[in-house]
């Protein structure tokens, strides 16, 4: 195995800031993301997420960090700071306590949560172009809210868009109910990726779960790669 190192960063600086709607919020990572900087994290919650993270105010968070040598991790801040000139700057203490929590969602949490016979948990993680996403959050929002919670964060952003992360759950009074909502959640998930032009999954891959509307958003390659496929095996 050959591995690729990277230098611990001289200097890095994170803060949070608090934006008034999600789209001026996406509006400000796509603006980072065009202007060629690389943030060590950039992440944005909408309203019920933000809610979730312990903000009290209302709006959408914005976790954002830069790092490098000392005079580019500066830099890089203050353009950081331009773009969100829309949001009201929340200090470093949002980054701090993203560091801190990042990993709280362990198992003892999520079976917490999964006590009752009825319950489901999962994410869904798809992505698009930045024009598609403040609808795309919005029509998969809608679907997996039939389970009660559906929380949404933007990352691993693009120039040209960036991935939308759902976590959504639910409980009910039996498993046949929980499993016919769980399923009616991705029914809707997938349906608007396909009718906005999103891509079904962004990197947790197809799976059983994705394998029925995979070569619906393949279209005519999806046929392609079959008969590569097909024709591999059989030789």
């Amino acid at each position: 195995a050959v591995l690729r190192l990277h230098r611990l960063p001289e200097r890095v600086l994170g803060r949070g800031y608090l934006f008034p709607a999600l789209e001026t919020g996406l509006d400000a990572m796509r603006e980072v993301m065009q202007a060629g900087l690389r943030p060590l994290v950039l992440r944005l919650y909408d309203a019920d997420d933000t809610a979730f993270q312990g903000v009290a105010e209302p709006g959408c968070l914005l976790v954002v960090a830069v790092a490098g040598p000392a005079a580019v991790a500066l830099a890089e801040a203050e353009l950081v700071a331009g773009a969100c000139r829309q949001a009201r700057d929340l200090g470093p203490e949002p980054w701090d306590r993203w560091q801190r929590h990042r990993f709280d969602l362990g198992p003892e949490r999520l079976l917490g949560m999964l006590e009752s016979p009825g319950s489901f948990l999962d994410t869904i993680e798809v992505a698009a172009a930045w024009d598609r996403l403040p609808g795309l959050h919005a029509r998969i929002k809608q679907a997996l809210a039939v389970g009660g919670v559906a929380l949404c964060h933007f990352s691993h952003a693009y120039p040209w868009g960036c991935c939308g992360y759902f976590t959504f759950a639910g409980g009910v009074a039996s498993e046949e109910e929980a499993e016919a909502l769980y399923l009616r959640a991705w029914e809707g998930a997938m349906a608007a990726c396909l009718e906005v032009g999103a891509t079904i999954s962004h990197h947790h891959g197809v799976g059983q779960a994705r394998a029925r509307w995979a070569p619906l958003e393949l279209g005519g390659w999806s046929g392609v790669w079959e008969r590569v496929r097909r024709a591999l095996t059989s030789s």
